[in-house]
């Protein structure tokens, strides 16, 4: 009997292996990856005449992957490759990438993915790409999803200053702490999840030009397609909605003089609730900040408790107006619950949930809001 143990460790020791290994050397790691919708004029082959039914060409997909040989000193050229293939969906173009590129692709390391305006506006494709997305072990909650306007393909040709692939980039800029609130604060995890609950969610706007990137505003996905863009202003007020600003910058009017305030700290409670018939959602915001620059040679102002207050009330009017503008907009344009007030009802207050949620598109287009603003200074620059 020990024997014959001995002898089934011995064979399990043997057999067991990787089936699927794939050495590290042998892998392609996309960096960055841009998705557009292909209308183009399909290919004529053999294989249209004998299988009627073919299905065309559906995408165009654009990989980035950095130039592994020139980074450990052994070899030449630029320091990202880039290839662009078309196909019936993903999985099909990168199975036939595959069978003639060096390597095997892999998105372990996949940083950014960019969806073309046209693309994400139909909502067969965009339904198809968020659930490869999501059903991909590869691809971790944490990268960042954006829409372009234009093609995604335009966006991965920018030739960045820095010798750096644009994946980690963006990465680097989404992640900077002194970062504006001017851009969508939504990974693609916070996407996904919002769309599963509310059927509506904000994705951040990346945008080029021959040499710069910028990621400013938002697009507004709406039964999983694109319905629109919000401005990089109207994506700052809806942060402030959501509760995602940690630095903000802004411009009040006291005595004529415009003052620069940072925004550096910021607090949103909302509740809803249902009045009279009508859902009514409540933002309470506490803010702090300083004024970052101030008239030369006036002294004493900015040491006056009743100036100082002054300068706060203004902040506060000016907050709560553009939030408020801004909440009709998503309210009265899109009907996209994109502060998930219905997630809200369903978890704090279950009965009114049930009484509106086979009609809540109706009543969050007729929802009321009202936005309440504390500021307070706490700081006034650098003086001698």
């Amino acid at each position: 009997m020990n024997k014959l143990i001995a002898i089934l460790v011995s064979l399990s020791i043997l057999i067991t292996g990787c089936w699927d290994k794939v050495e590290i050397n042998k892998r392609i790691f996309v960096i960055s990856m841009g998705i557009d919708k292909f209308e183009g004029q399909q290919f004529k082959s053999r294989e249209n005449e004998i299988f009627p039914n073919f299905i065309p060409d559906r995408y165009k997909i654009t990989f980035t992957y950095p130039n592994l040989a020139l980074i450990v000193g052994d070899g030449a050229g630029e320091a990202t490759h880039k290839i662009t293939s078309t196909g019936i969906n993903i999985n099909d173009i990168q199975k036939n990438l595959n069978t003639h590129l060096e390597g095997v692709i892999s998105f372990d390391h996949i940083k950014l993915i960019v969806l073309g305006e046209e693309m994400a506006k139909d909502e067969e494709l965009m339904k198809e790409v968020l659930d490869f997305i999501e059903r991909s072990p590869e691809i971790g909650r944490r990268i960042h999803l954006m829409v372009a306007p234009g093609e995604a393909a335009d966006i991965l040709s920018t030739k960045l200053p820095q010798p750096i692939p644009l994946g980690l980039y963006v990465r680097d800029l989404m992640n900077k702490p002194t970062r504006a609130a001017r851009s969508a604060d939504a990974d693609i995890g916070y996407i996904l999840r919002n769309l599963h609950e509310s059927d509506a969610a904000i994705v951040p706007r990346i945008n080029s030009s021959k040499n710069e990137i910028v990621v400013a505003g938002a697009a507004v996905v709406k039964n999983y397609k694109m319905a629109g863009w919000l401005g990089e202003m109207e994506t700052l007020y809806l942060m402030f909605m959501l509760d995602k600003v940690d630095t903000a910058t802004g411009n009040v009017i006291v005595d004529k003089r415009i003052l620069p305030i940072l925004v550096s700290d910021s607090t949103t409670k909302m509740t809803v609730s249902k009045k009279e018939g009508r859902i009514h959602v409540a933002f309470n915001i506490e803010a702090e900040g300083s004024i970052t620059q101030h008239g030369f040679a006036l002294v004493g102002q900015t040491f006056d408790p009743k100036y100082i207050r002054r300068v706060e009330k203004d902040v506060e009017e000016r907050l709560e107006k553009n939030i408020a503008r801004t909440y009709k907009i998503i309210r009265e344009k899109f009907g996209a619950d994109l502060i998930q007030a219905g997630e809200y009802l369903r978890k704090k207050d279950p009965k009114v949930w049930d009484e509106v949620k086979d009609n809540w598109e109706e009543y969050f287009t007729k929802s009321q809001s009202e936005v309440n603003v504390r500021m307070k200074i706490r700081r006034v620059g650098v003086t001698r």
